[in-house]
């Protein structure tokens, strides 16, 4: 019997230094259905992925990491998850 590999439905939010550098690898590895830049909303693109990569500046993955498990996605998110204990 044949391996049948699915791949990963997966959006990518960050296209700055880290986002650019990750993406290459990403898309052997996965479909990718968006790329959002800091000017993009990436809400209404959460139905169309199983998997978030979160490379936006430290700041901001608090709430972007928040709001995709909220919405029941898998997330990867670069170092530091927060910026303090607490939101972890």
């Amino acid at each position: 019997m044949p391996c049948q590999v699915k791949f990963l439905l997966v959006g990518l939010i960050g296209h700055g230094y880290w986002g650019k550098t990750i993406y290459p690898k990403l898309k052997k590895l996965s479909d990718v259905k968006f790329i959002c830049t800091s000017k993009d909303t990436y809400v209404d693109k959460l139905n169309e992925v199983d998997w978030v990569v979160v490379c936006t500046p430290n700041q901001t993955h608090y709430d972007i990491v928040k709001k995709c498990l909220w919405f029941g996605k898998n997330v990867f998110c670069e170092k530091p998850l927060t910026p303090t204990e607490k939101q972890s």
